[in-house]
């Protein structure tokens, strides 16, 4: 049962022995596309420019790009990304934005995708009610062969940094996990190229021990890195692209470099070269989020906690910079009036009128990433809509004074947020701005922070498809974290829905009432009536929902060793945010 897989891959054998040295870390880009041959894409050289002068190139105005973090991205369950369910995907559609380019869904999730090492563990022949020392066995092995495959894709195979990735070679969804505001103009390729080198140099010199033979150094350079290499396939998905050179004469600007773009340099060219009609623009989550997936943290700590009144300077993924975890208000209004001077200039040659919509930031004490402990007291002080349990823990984590949160430290959290909220807010009466408040939407629709009785109005026809389409559905959906129950011989629903597996990410429905509340904006502000977001296809296309997993209540709650393992996988992968 430990014993390992029926086959192992030459490169698995030989990693061992480029951990000791025989075989560098840096060296094994070229290896494994020597070894591989035609199984992979050769890396293409810096000096292979590829040109499209032979294709028809159209330069109608693009319907909508978007600039965002992991939500935007459609990060779910941990991994990234479910570009299928994202709302912004949704919402080219209902807006007939048609040539809406975006990723494609890679092979496997960046660093990993909860759901599917959980389906891993529970395929059949595993007796998922008959839980016993052979079966966790069998289901921690099945959980490690997904993670080998998953870091043997990334760091030796056809996923690796630089080698092309699907056929378009920029998208209009530039959203990438793990962004905080200043990351829009300080994160490029050219450093994300340099973290991974230098993460990959720092493994080789560490030399080769025991726990190369469990892979624990390859899964934390991936961890590590994952991020990187996520933003790379987003922001340079095909190296050595250049544009066609109509495209280019039509811009003002003349010094693109298509192979270190920022978000605001690709927004830029597009506002330029072809026109962008609408803009989302949904950055600020990460200036505070990292708070609630380390409780106990002392976040008001040196370095921890930033508090200048100047705009940031480095990349978020800078792994040789120390990285704060809270901004305090002056220092998040510092960056997102940078961002909104760096929105001007991108968009000042823009060849159509244009709309600019700004979004809130959710409050982290909606989310089920953490878990109340104690009493739920409401209207706990003057201006804090809703209710607070007296102290907080990570809900995959148990409570210890190590991962322990008072109700005052989340609190303060909750007013650093609002009080970002208050800034863009203050914003949307710029010229070519409007404001969605997603965060009120999602306060509303908490269902603890409103003592289990949720404010929000759900669109009737999600309740509609809930109660009449989904027979594997037993309750409506919440902001709890999901669960599952075996009910009349089959697995059932029995709470949450609009989060993923992560507590944290939005689940395909939760994705969708993020589009429904953008489309009410977008409508109101173009006094236009757009198609409504058809919610049969968006709950079918929640496999937590149309699927339900056999095990996550064990995994999270009812069996100690497979709660610590899931526990183990989580923390070691929660670099995307």
């Amino acid at each position: 049962i430990l014993g390992a897989r029926a086959s192992f891959r030459s490169e698995r054998m030989l990693r061992p022995l480029r951990r000791y040295g025989s075989i560098s870390n840096s060296s094994r880009r070229t290896l494994a596309s020597e070894r591989t041959g035609s199984a992979l894409r050769e890396r293409v050289p810096s000096s292979r420019r590829m040109h499209f002068n032979d294709e028809e190139i159209d330069v109608k105005p693009i319907g909508l790009v978007t600039i965002g973090d992991s939500i935007s991205q459609g990060v779910a369950s941990g991994g990234a990304a479910r570009y299928d369910t994202v709302y912004s995907t949704l919402l080219a559609k209902q807006l007939g934005s048609e040539g809406y380019l975006r990723p494609q869904e890679p092979y496997r999730a960046l660093p990993i995708n909860f759901e599917d090492i959980l389906r891993a563990a529970q395929y059949p022949p595993l007796v998922v009610n008959e839980i016993n020392w052979i079966n966790l066995l069998i289901a921690w092995r099945r959980m490690q062969g997904y993670m080998d495959d998953s870091v043997e894709y990334y760091l030796d195979g056809p996923g690796k940094e630089d080698i092309p990735v699907g056929k378009n070679p920029h998208y209009h969804n530039l959203s990438v996990s793990g962004f905080r505001v200043a990351d829009a103009w300080n994160t490029t390729p050219s450093l994300c190229r340099r973290v991974i080198d230098e993460k990959s140099k720092e493994v080789d010199k560490q030399g080769w021990s025991w726990f190369n033979l469990f892979n624990l150094e390859d899964w934390s350079e991936f961890a590590a890195t994952s991020n990187c290499r996520n933003a790379l396939r987003v922001l340079c998905p095909r190296p050595g692209f250049e544009p066609n050179e109509v495209l280019l004469d039509r811009c003002q600007r003349k010094d693109y470099n298509f192979n270190d773009m920022s978000q605001l340099d690709w927004l830029q060219y597009y506002a330029e070269s072809q026109g962008v009609k609408r803009v989302i623009v949904w950055l600020g989550a990460n200036n505070a989020l990292r708070t609630v997936l380390r409780p106990g943290i002392d976040y008001r700590s040196a370095g921890l906690y930033r508090n200048s009144t100047k705009p940031t300077e480095t990349s978020t993924f800078d792994l040789q910079k120390p990285q704060p975890i809270l901004y305090s208000p002056q220092s998040f209004v510092a960056d997102y009036e940078l961002l909104l001077r760096k929105l001007d200039v991108a968009l000042e040659h823009n060849r159509v009128n244009h709309t600019v919509y700004l979004l809130t930031v959710p409050l982290v004490s909606v989310s089920p990433i953490i878990e109340g402990i104690g009493m739920l007291s409401c209207n706990v002080g003057p201006g804090v809509e809703g209710c607070y349990y007296e102290n907080y823990t990570g809900v995959f984590r148990g409570l210890t004074d190590q991962n322990k949160m008072t109700r005052a430290q989340l609190l303060e959290i909750d007013a650093h947020i609002n009080a970002y909220n208050d800034f863009i807010k203050s914003q949307s009466d710029r010229a070519n701005f409007k404001l969605v408040d997603v965060a009120s939407f999602l306060l509303a629709a908490a269902y603890k922070r409103n003592n289990g009785a949720p404010t929000y109005d759900f669109p009737p026809e999600l309740l509609r498809v809930y109660q009449n389409e989904a027979s594997t559905i037993q309750s409506k959906p919440d902001t709890r974290l999901y669960k599952t129950e075996y009910i009349d011989g089959s697995y059932k629903v029995t709470q949450g829905g609009l989060f993923s597996l992560d507590g944290l990410h939005p689940s395909a429905v939760g994705q969708g009432l993020v589009a429904h509340e953008i489309l009410k904006v977008i409508q109101s502000a173009e006094g236009t009536e757009y198609p409504e977001i058809n919610w049969s296809q968006v709950v079918q296309g929640d496999t937590l929902m149309t699927n339900p997993l056999h095990l996550f209540k064990e995994f999270t709650n009812e069996n100690v060793f497979l709660k610590n393992m899931l526990r183990t996988i989580i923390t070691g992968s929660e670099t995307v945010a």
